[in-house]
């Protein structure tokens, strides 16, 4: 559709991972456009187009990637390291793949169009076990049976992880506790796990609280100072 009309009209692939691009990204694309160089960013996208290419002077791989989220576009270069890490996770760059991107910017003059150099790229659908810092749990004081209470026990003891849970209580009287699980309570989230806390709560009963890491700027050559002539 995109191809053909220069839209999508059935939606957007990506409108499926709003919720986790929102939650997990840092920044969108549009904003990036408009970065300075040597930005660290972590947004969630979709790769438009691959290029495989091996360097004329290095001879070594590397990729040159369109990318896009919901409201803009933005290529991206990726180059020996995060090529490795990709292997290293069995992932493959695909067209219409979904990603997580983390990336530097990259603007060499001003009126150079912006660029990212791809630090890591990981599936969309990983992000939620690998970057989810707590799981928020609501219930209600009034309306939560002790047997609902009782299966979210289980179901967080049978998904052992690395994400901790947090129970957010709806009291009677009008006020918000929060109770924060033992460590030994914490989670791996995934679409699965998720699935489960709305069977036993209803929709719209969890909140996920992320741990985004962008990267660190490149640090800048800064020439050794000439001693003064005596």
């Amino acid at each position: 559709e995109k191809e053909l009309l220069g839209f999508y009209i059935t939606g957007h692939p990506l409108g499926q991972y709003e919720d986790i691009i929102n939650t997990f990204s840092s920044t969108s694309i549009r904003k990036i456009l408009d970065m300075d160089d040597n930005i660290g960013v972590s947004v969630g996208c979709m790769i438009k187009t691959v290029q495989k290419k091996i360097s004329q002077k290095s001879g070594k791989p590397y990729a040159i990637l369109t990318v896009e989220d919901l409201d803009g576009s933005v290529d991206c270069m990726v180059y020996e390291r995060a090529l490795k890490y990709l292997e290293d996770n069995g992932v493959e760059l695909v067209e219409g793949m979904p990603v997580m991107l983390d990336a530097l910017t990259s603007k060499r003059e001003e009126s150079e169009r912006v660029k990212l150099m791809a630090e890591k790229i990981n599936p969309l659908d990983s992000v939620m076990e690998t970057h989810t810092r707590e799981v928020h749990m609501h219930v209600y004081e009034g309306s939560t049976a002790a047997e609902s209470l009782k299966k979210l026990k289980k179901l967080c003891e049978d998904n052992p992880g690395k994400s901790r849970v947090i129970i957010c209580v709806s009291c009677a009287s009008g006020e918000v506790v929060f109770v924060e699980s033992s460590a030994m309570l914490s989670v791996k989230t995934n679409g699965e796990f998720l699935d489960k806390i709305k069977d036993i709560l209803g929709e719209k009963r969890y909140k996920l609280k992320a741990n985004i890491k962008v990267p660190e700027a490149r640090k800048r050559f800064t020439p050794a100072a000439t001693p003064a002539a005596g």
